[in-house]
């Protein structure tokens, strides 16, 4: 039920994209991808907020941590909180050198493969994916263009077609055959 209400309202952002935003969904300006981009952005901060750092003798604890297993906060440490915010307020050239500035912890937490800039991007990407998509199938639905699905190949069909597992294996095999008469020419040289 509540997966068929967000597609409800997936498809009524598209609508109302359609409408309001100029070249929605194919051609739209940088400005209002970027205010789409920004929104979603938000949205993911809303759902995943800040967490606080307590820095004990230059460690870095959650303070949810510490008051779970009842450990006790020196009331002279210093408590930092680092969210979506803290993470997009370097340019992409200060988070190459965030390693340096901050440290391994603020790096990774920042921008490593689960951090905070990583786990946000997918996400805005992957809702302003599911957007355009609508948008596309809504804009179809409007200029009376039925979308069909086409329809598999037969399996001798698929072997064989220009994409498939059999031209790909022989691509393969004369790469690998050319690889190797290269090399042997640059061993005889």
């Amino acid at each position: 039920m509540q997966h068929a209400n967000a597609l409800d309202k997936v498809k009524g952002l598209a609508i109302w994209a359609l409408d309001n935003i100029k070249g929605f969904p194919e051609k739209m300006s940088a400005e209002d991808t970027e205010q789409l981009q920004l929104g979603y952005r938000h949205k993911y901060s809303l759902n995943n907020p800040a967490v606080d750092y307590v820095i004990v003798e230059g460690n870095y604890l959650r303070v949810s941590d510490c008051e779970m297993q009842g450990i006790e906060i020196p009331k002279n440490a210093e408590r930092v909180s680092y969210g979506v915010d803290f993470a997009f307020s370097f340019n992409p050239n200060e988070v190459g050198r965030l390693k340096d500035t901050h440290g391994e912890f603020i790096y990774n937490m920042v921008s490593g493969k689960d951090g905070i800039r990583t786990k946000c991007n997918k996400a805005v990407s992957n809702m302003l994916g599911k957007l355009l998509s609508a948008g596309k199938e809504q804009d179809a639905i409007r200029k009376g263009i039925k979308v069909e699905r086409k329809p598999n190949l037969d399996f001798a069909d698929w072997l064989y077609a220009e994409k498939g597992p059999i031209k790909t294996m022989q691509q393969r095999a004369t790469n690998r055959k050319l690889r190797k008469s290269s090399l042997k020419m640059m061993l005889n040289d």
